[in-house]
């Protein structure tokens, strides 16, 4: 199909879509480690800095890397959260998985919603076609 310069090619845009989505799958697997270790280190680190700004000498570095600390790991949490949003708007996804008692539940949850976008996006393809 041409639609003006632009050529559309549904063999590239089904091979982008997993390629993304493969990379979305991918982000799953690390996010949540991510996040645990990433409150942790927010709640540990900074601290450590306050407790030796307060027993050593250089009481101005201290104070600086403390709230470096908080920033640094305040920005790498806020980009993993933003990460996740930009895969599941890119992907028509809803907005997150409903968690159930069952094991791997939210991968299954995931395919389907995937199959489920792609079942719509086919049928709109046909009625425009």
């Amino acid at each position: 199909m041409d639609i003006g310069n632009f050529h559309y090619d549904q063999k590239n845009k089904d091979f982008t879509y997993t390629q993304i989505l493969a990379e979305y799958m991918y982000y799953l697997s690390y996010r949540d480690k991510f996040i645990k270790w990433g409150l942790i280190t927010l709640c540990t680190l900074p601290f450590i800095f306050m407790v030796l700004m307060f027993f050593l000498a250089s009481k101005v570095l201290f104070l600086a890397l403390w709230v470096i600390s908080f920033i640094l790991i305040a920005v790498a949490l806020a980009y993993v959260d933003y990460k996740g949003y930009y895969y599941r708007h890119l992907l028509h996804l809803e907005n997150d998985v409903k968690l159930s008692a069952e094991p791997y539940s939210p991968l299954q949850t995931y395919i389907a919603q995937i199959k489920e976008q792609e079942s719509k996006l086919k049928t709109e393809e046909e009625t425009i076609e």
